[in-house]
């Protein structure tokens, strides 16, 4: 594969794409001349003499050829690395497409050479625009659903899903059918008599509904939704009027005695706390390293005191009282992590799975209480700030948690806990304020936990919100600030760190380029946010160059080949004896940085395609060229992330990345594979209306409608395979862990079938033509569907152009049909080995009702009143795609 200077890779082998250029462009040449090295690696060359600034940059010896070229605009552009879309060599490493021995199953490129033919595409000449793209509607980011109402980041699952038509209008009819189903079950076991039976339950059940295949997801949800409902902070710890201090007032050390007495009597033994403590030093802090191991081990000597035999006992009662409580909290939040990590790798378990979940949660539930004690955002500082970024990232990580990506409250958390940052000014480093200087009994141990709080804040928003276009310009300045505040010339978090533990110093060289990584990220997506009023191709291009040089210098995945397992471990004594595996920490967030990374450009591609997509209809003279560059460029970045998801699944990487260390990352692989589904049906609903609309044909046929016709049917078939493959090895490697795994596989089943009848289009046509028609479908479920996709009987207009017009899909030529086939196609997959038991299996229309449908059915009528409140009160958010 070979990356060009935007950073897209070239998926087929010996093919080159050109382009057509047509008018006036293909008159305009001129002479350009791209020096020897820039061109040898396709990179952006400025063609100074005799020297270009990135050789002299980069020190090396810049020369150029004897005979100058006379180009096209657009040839120049493909000769300085602008736009290169000729692939002759491959840069990702073949090692992670090996399979587990036991799994056959592999994503390998095809051996054999693709056809040397050239693919006419019509192209602009030089892929240029200056005029604002106008990229964002705000109805494309708002969601509404029961009492609540949130403004969705740009780029997260909603909102990219709301932005195309296409897969709003799916996501609607999936919505509304899974309400529908559910409705009709509940009015056949309505223990009310007068209430009326439908009398078209059945007119939507020509083929199986979502709801057939959501049946175990349903039974968790319900047993969640319980959970969640006596798990609550009881009302006496709010609005409590007191304040925690040495002397307090009687009610609020009352109630502190009771949630430490209860504390006790959970308490794990000394062995099991010492292993998990370790535990958590190994495998968690050296990805989150928010606060100072050493300082935390003092503190816990003051809180824990000895009993008889192998147990400790907790107390909070003499001095310092506030101190004591934050490192109590710290240490339940760290114990309840340490434990939900280690369900992940049993071996590594001092009991059983289900114990540990028990006894985290708990652990959760009372830190939660004492945290709301301490008024955090009443009595700032560094330690409070600590505690509830691991708060944070107990939820997220939590595999118990039904959510597959980060849920709007949890993003409103993670802002809270930035504004808490703003607030106690981390990001200026502690250098810059004398005062604490002057102070001769200052603890310098403080400034480490500054800087550490500000890096892991900014750690946690490049992981679930930067990539989404969670940021503004105030971030930039406060990172930039942070950065610049360091007058000397070495590395950043070398100087800051250097009385630091050489584990920490050596995780923290990792962090540094983490934390250049998100701001070069933050740059990008602030080009294409909707809060930058000129969002302009040119600029967002600029920052995408930008960003893939950067991902490419510090995160090459070809580093991986020069680790071995197990080298360079580093132990440290003051961290209870942890043996820390540098080598496999830089490795996994390699893997990680390339996963974020990719995905941006996923995001920021796709939308660019699905904008001049929607201009290329009205103008396609003007547009098309943009829309066939950068469908294909989101093509080739939906390829890269897949190569890089079933390499982590199917044991391609066991030996660079740690199996106990895949807890922190696994939420990450999980949300990178639902924008990976999204991106197929995205794709095979444009193919399968663009089939649709010419099975339907009926005017004379043309010489190339079998060529078409079998490259859609290729396309689909491509999609459906990478869709089964996915959903096969999610299955087999996530779903046990992950309610979230779990419950998107669900849903992701039901597309498979689909796929599999040939009725994607079909289904879905079908559903908006009943609302079209307010057929059958109850008037509470459009107005819920309409709420939450913004699409409903109002929308006729909208429905019809997308569903019901061929030629909003005309620009789908076949010679672009041609060349996406091909791409899709260069990712061959062994797929003869894919276990149907795993994660494919598929109901029986025969015997549903006498079945599957008895089992949901009596489990509908023993929740009667939650499911009716899904209806009737809120969206109860049932699990979907």
């Amino acid at each position: 594969m070979q990356l060009n200077e935007l950073g897209h890779i070239s998926h087929t082998e010996n093919c080159t794409y050109t382009f057509a250029m047509a008018g006036k462009s293909q008159k305009s040449k001129r002479t350009v001349s791209v020096c020897i090295p820039c061109k040898s690696q396709k990179l952006r060359c400025n063609k100074a003499r005799p020297i270009c600034s990135r050789c002299q940059r980069l020190g090396k010896h810049c020369h150029y050829g004897a005979h100058t070229q006379i180009l096209t605009p657009a040839e120049e552009l493909l000769d300085n690395g602008t736009i290169s879309l000729t692939n002759t060599s491959s840069q990702l490493p073949s090692f992670y497409l090996t399979p587990r021995p036991s799994d056959g199953t592999v994503l390998s490129r095809s051996s054999e050479k693709l056809t040397d033919k050239a693919h006419v595409i019509q192209s602009s000449p030089d892929l240029e625009i200056y005029e604002d793209l106008q990229l964002w509607d705000p109805n494309n980011v708002i969601v509404t659903y029961g009492s609540t109402t949130f403004f969705e980041l740009p780029f997260a699952a909603h909102s990219i899903i709301q932005y195309d038509p296409f897969t709003r209008l799916l996501c609607g009819s999936l919505h509304g059918t899974t309400l529908y189903d559910l409705q009709s079950r509940l009015n056949k076991i309505s223990v009310d008599p007068n209430t009326p039976a439908n009398p078209g339950s059945e007119l939507l059940r020509e083929e199986l509904g979502p709801l057939s295949f959501l049946e175990k997801s349903i039974m968790k949800w319900v047993n969640m939704t319980t959970e969640n409902a006596t798990n609550q902070l009881p009302f006496q710890i709010f609005n409590n009027g007191h304040t925690i201090e040495d002397t307090m007032h009687p009610t609020l050390l009352a109630t502190v005695q009771v949630i430490v007495r209860e504390i006790n009597i959970l308490l794990l033994s000394k062995s099991e706390i010492d292993h998990y403590l370790r535990h958590f030093y190994e495998n968690v802090y050296p990805f989150y390293p928010f606060f100072e191991i050493p300082l935390f081990e003092k503190q816990l000597k003051d809180i824990l005191h000895d009993r008889p035999g192998d147990s400790y006992e907790i107390n909070v009662y003499d001095q310092n009282i506030r101190i004591k409580l934050q490192t109590l909290v710290f240490f339940l939040i760290v114990l309840s992590i340490s434990l939900r990590c280690s369900t992940i790798d049993p071996d590594d378990s001092k009991m059983t799975e289900t114990n540990c979940n028990d006894i985290a949660r708990q652990l959760i539930l009372y830190s939660q209480k004492i945290l709301s004690l301490l008024d955090g955002f009443r009595v700032t500082n560094e330690s409070i700030m600590c505690c509830n970024m691991y708060l944070f990232l107990a939820d997220i990580l939590n595999p118990e948690n039904r959510m597959p990506y980060p849920s709007h409250d949890e993003l409103l958390a993670l802002n809270c806990i930035n504004e808490l940052g703003t607030t106690l000014g981390v990001f200026n480093d502690p250098s810059v304020f004398l005062r604490y200087r002057n102070d001769p009994n200052y603890d310098t141990s403080k400034d480490s936990l500054k800087r550490k709080v500000w890096i892991g804040i900014q750690l946690l928003k490049m992981q679930h919100s930067t990539a989404d276009g969670g940021n503004n310009v105030i971030d930039v300045k406060h990172m930039e600030t942070f950065l610049n505040t360091n007058k000397d010339s070495l590395p950043v978090f070398t100087t800051r760190f250097k009385g630091a533990s050489y584990a920490d110093s050596r995780i923290f060289a990792i962090q540094e380029d983490l934390y250049k990584f998100h701001l070069v990220m933050q740059r990008l997506m602030k080009s294409c946010s909707p809060l930058n009023d000129h969002q302009r191709l040119t600029d967002i291009k600029k920052n995408m160059v930008e960003f893939m040089e950067f991902l490419e210098s510090r995160f090459s995945l070809d580093d991986l080949k020069n680790c071995e397992k197990g080298s360079d471990e580093i132990k440290e004594k003051d961290w209870r004896n942890a043996s820390i595996n540098i080598n496999a920490v830089a490795n996994f967030w390699l893997f990680t940085a390339n996963i974020m990374g990719r995905s941006c450009l996923l995001n920021i591609n796709t939308m660019l395609f699905i904008h001049f997509e929607k201009l290329c209809a009205r103008e396609p003279e003007k547009y098309q060229s943009y829309y066939h560059h950068y469908l294909l460029q989101t093509l080739t970045n939906y390829l890269t992330l897949l190569e890089l998801i079933v390499g982590y699944l199917n044991g391609g990487f066991d030996l660079y990345l740690l199996f106990s260390h895949r807890f922190c990352f696994n939420k990450t692989v999980i949300f990178t594979i639902l924008k990976l589904w999204v991106t197929q049906m995205r794709l095979a609903l444009r193919f399968s209306y663009k089939k649709l609309s010419r099975s339907s044909h009926t005017g004379p046929l043309n010489l190339n409608d079998s060529a078409v016709d079998d490259s859609l049917v290729q396309c689909i078939d491509t999609l459906k395979t990478h869709l089964k493959l996915t959903v096969d090895l999610m299955a087999n490697s996530l779903q046990d862990s992950y309610i979230g795994a779990f419950q998107a596989l669900q849903m992701a089943r039901y597309l498979v079938y689909l796929l599999d009848t040939d009725s994607l289009a079909y289904s879905t046509t079908r559903f908006w033509n009943k609302i079209f028609h307010m057929t059958d479908i109850p008037e509470r479920i459009v107005e819920k569907v309409n709420s939450k996709w913004g699409v409903g009987p109002n929308s006729t207009d909208f429905i019809k152009h997308y569903l019901m017009n061929p030629e909003v899909l005309k620009n789908i030529s076949a010679p672009l049909l041609e060349k996406i086939a091909e791409t899709l196609g260069s990712l061959p997959l062994a797929n003869d080995k894919i276990n149907p038991s795993l994660g494919l299996a598929i109901p029986s229309v025969e015997n549903n009702e006498e079945t599957k449908n008895a089992v949901l059915n009596e489990f509908l009528e023993s929740n009667f009143e939650l499911f009716l409140s899904v209806i009737n009160d809120n969206m109860g958010e049932l699990p979907t795609i």
